[in-house]
């Protein structure tokens, strides 16, 4: 008997749980930058490009819930090595997959404002330094000395409106890495025919961070 009653309880949970849950699609517009934490390594200036992803809404409570934003973002900053005019710029570009598991708290209304904290795991793609002088420009791969895996946080909040059928939110997030994107190996350059493997084996201690304005919609799942 209490067997069943346990089954009984389960069965109910997990039809609740999963009645309260919506998936829908996010994007916007990553402010992406990079701090370094060494004297040597250079400074860095914000630069802006698109991300998009899924999101996915666990509501635990009426107001207390887990939120899941898988997203695509292109990172990084531009390097100020040299300021003086017909001498080369320096972008860092990083291409990445974010992983944010989020606590979310909401506040009931027709217009629902929340908030958002939580871990996140940034895993790189691929990255790259472009070069930029007269009007010309190359690419030099980086890949082998930015780290595939980095830990972060991940802040955030917005507001939700629902329209009976369909949930649409805007919000805004704050990313910082707590891991050196960087680490030891080759830096390889491709000029025309030529091409040059150089070895990297500085601890600059970069860790990225960012300011996220995202727009999406949910819907819900289930019953």
């Amino acid at each position: 008997m209490k067997k069943n009653v346990l089954l009984i309880l389960f069965v109910c949970f997990n039809s609740s749980i999963f009645a309260q849950v919506s998936a829908g699609l996010i994007g916007g517009i990553n402010f992406s930058n990079i701090d370094s934490k060494n004297s040597f390594a250079p400074s860095f200036d914000m630069v802006s490009a698109p991300g998009i992803g899924a999101v996915v809404d666990v509501m635990l409570t009426s107001n207390l819930g887990l939120r899941f934003e898988p997203m695509y973002f292109e990172k990084g900053a531009d390097l100020n090595l040299i300021d003086a005019p017909f001498l080369p710029d320096f972008s860092l570009n990083m291409y990445n997959i974010e992983l944010p598991l989020l606590l979310k708290f909401s506040i009931d209304g027709d217009v629902s404002p929340y908030f958002l904290f939580g871990p996140m795991l940034d895993i790189n793609v691929d990255s790259e330094i472009e070069t930029r002088i007269l009007g010309f420009g190359f690419n030099v791969n980086t890949g082998n000395i930015t780290r595939d895996v980095n830990l972060g946080l991940l802040f955030g909040g917005g507001f939700s409106y629902s329209t009976g059928s369909i949930t649409l939110f805007i919000e805004g997030r704050y990313s910082l890495g707590l891991t050196d994107i960087t680490e030891h190996g080759s830096v390889n350059i491709e000029l025309g025919d030529y091409y040059i493997e150089e070895q990297f084996s500085i601890d600059p201690e970069l860790r990225s961070k960012g300011v996220q304005v995202m727009v999406g919609f949910l819907l819900p799942l289930g019953n």
